[in-house]
């Protein structure tokens, strides 16, 4: 499955949406099939028949569904447009931190909100996702850090020692910065307009 292909399925899966947000859209009503839904999000996510870059995505579902719910825990939800406004806000960290185009960011987090905010903040400065498995040991880690050198990396605090154990291990993390979940501003609250509180922001193509 290409990675596009994977977004419009997590845009269009039940099991990311609210309920209302299901029964509410017209994606989701009792008169189209699963395939027919990813049908219609894969036109509404192209222009002139090409598709559009993975990072202009979130922005494009922002604004088709606004407030509607992409994605729920235990803990909170987060709308289509908390989502990119906190991938537009992580990304600017993100830059502030020297990651440019093409840069590559290594997200080291358990299946959670953050893992998506991470995500899409990359994909926003046109940078490039290195995902890596949570259960993966010392050593493997390790091998992946020295692989892929990353700018930067964002991990769950949780798992932050198990990158810093590395070093006994035979990766250096002394020029890697590290970001968690703690550097997601969730306390900013979301603007009407998210250009007004990023002026001259703009996805980078990769």
């Amino acid at each position: 499955m290409s990675i596009f292909s994977g977004i419009l399925k997590l845009f269009c899966s039940k099991s990311f949406c609210s309920r209302s947000f299901i029964k509410k859209n017209k994606f989701f009503n009792n008169q189209k099939n699963e395939k027919q839904i990813y049908q219609d999000l894969k036109e509404s996510f192209s222009k002139d028949g090409k598709l559009f870059y993975a990072g202009e995505l979130l922005k494009i579902a922002s604004e088709k569904f606004g407030n509607k719910t992409f994605l729920f825990t235990e803990d909170r939800n987060v709308s289509f447009k908390e989502l990119y406004f906190r991938s537009v806000q992580l990304a600017e960290k993100f830059k502030r931190f020297g990651v440019k185009k093409r840069d590559k960011v290594l997200i080291y987090c358990n299946n959670s909100v953050e893992f998506y905010v991470s995500y899409f903040a990359a994909w926003q400065i046109g940078a490039i996702c290195v995902p890596l498995n949570i259960f993966l040991h010392e050593k493997e880690i390790s091998y992946v850090l020295n692989d892929c050198r990353p700018k930067l990396i964002f991990a769950s605090s949780h798992l932050k020692q198990n990158l810093i154990n590395v070093k006994n291990v035979g990766s250096d993390l002394s020029e890697r910065i590290i970001l968690t979940e703690e550097d997601i501003d969730w306390e900013f609250k979301v603007p009407n307009e998210i250009e007004q509180a990023y002026p001259g922001f703009k996805v980078e193509i990769l």
